[in-house]
């Protein structure tokens, strides 16, 4: 009898050792939408929001390089729309992602160096910080894990790439010293900033204005407290513009009044225009676009709102 159960005592302290060296290296999580200190997305696993929205995860386009990046989930289109590591691209997969001690978010490769890590975060870190994906889209640190805008030591939406989502401000926050703009894609598999760039140009009135490379191709007309000069009509049944230009920060920002519709803004690197697209009939419709010509320094705002007007009446606005 003493002979038989001496092996099992061995082999189930083996185990327990085995699950206390994993432990020690960080939990790992999956199917859930946020990680806490010490705990990794790896591989294949994703943080999916609460409502099933977005999904944040390792992708690997075309030519070996792996990303991490946030997508639509509750589409067949599962389209990127933020990309963490965009100039330091994974070679040796699989990646993790994981939320270190000091509050910063790590991109590590198969070696567990370190590829990507977000900044330092503006607040204070606790043992309750968690790092959450929302229904907006946005992966948002918070250093106490209570979600409350006091709280937030670092957020996705703070650095756009290439869309602006619906609550996302593009523009300049002078008191942070952050600048949020959006470039292009390189190529549409690779996610290495592009030669196009949709941003604002400080001093005197607020005025944004479309890059390629070093070249203005394109200017929106200046802010003059009511709206955009270049955009003198610019409405929407479903969307709300917004323009704010005060001492701490200018920017520009969109909200959706209709809860149904998807909607995201694309510094478009193969057409070289900024585009608005609309989830409909089961795929992405561009309706808004500028400069209508590429090849024109300035644009042509009524085709601009008789498409955004057509949109509305396409999309279910009432």
């Amino acid at each position: 009898m003493t002979t038989t159960r001496a092996p099992m005592i061995r082999l189930l302290l083996l185990l327990l050792v085995a699950a206390a060296c994993c432990f020690s290296s960080g939990s790992v999580v999956a199917a859930t939408d946020s990680i806490g200190l010490g705990a990794s997305v790896t591989g294949n696993q994703t943080l999916v929001s609460a409502g099933g929205i977005f999904e944040l995860g390792f992708f690997s386009p075309p030519g070996g390089r792996t990303y991490l990046g946030i997508r639509y989930a509750g589409i067949a289109d599962r389209t990127v729309v933020w990309v963490a590591n965009r100039n330091d691209p994974l070679v040796s997969a699989p990646g993790a992602l994981r939320l270190a001690p000091d509050g910063r978010l790590l991109i590590l490769d198969r070696q567990n160096s370190t590829v990507w890590s977000s900044p330092a975060p503006t607040r204070r870190i606790t043992a309750g910080a968690v790092a959450r994906l929302g229904d907006d889209g946005n992966f948002l640190l918070s250093s106490d894990g209570s979600g409350s805008p006091q709280s937030v030591a670092w957020q996705s939406f703070d650095y756009p790439t290439d869309t602006l989502l619906p609550g996302m401000k593009l523009g300049i926050d002078f008191k942070r010293r952050l600048t949020r703009n959006l470039t292009s894609w390189n190529t549409p598999n690779d996610p290495s900033p592009g030669q196009y760039t949709f941003k604002l140009v400080p001093g005197g009135l607020p005025e944004f204005f479309l890059f390629q490379g070093p070249k203005k191709i394109y200017a929106s007309g200046p802010f003059n407290g009511a709206g955009l000069t270049g955009v003198p009509n610019l409405r929407s049944q479903d969307f709300l513009f917004t323009v704010v230009n005060s001492p701490d920060e200018t920017y520009y920002s969109y909200a959706i009044t209709n809860p149904q519709l998807r909607s995201r803004f694309l510094m478009d690197g193969t057409a070289g225009v900024v585009q608005r697209y609309v989830w409909t009939n089961g795929q992405w419709s561009s309706f808004w676009y500028y400069p209508t010509d590429p090849a024109s320094s300035g644009g042509d705002f009524g085709l601009l709102l008789f498409l955004e007007e057509e949109a509305s009446g396409q999309n279910g606005a009432k």
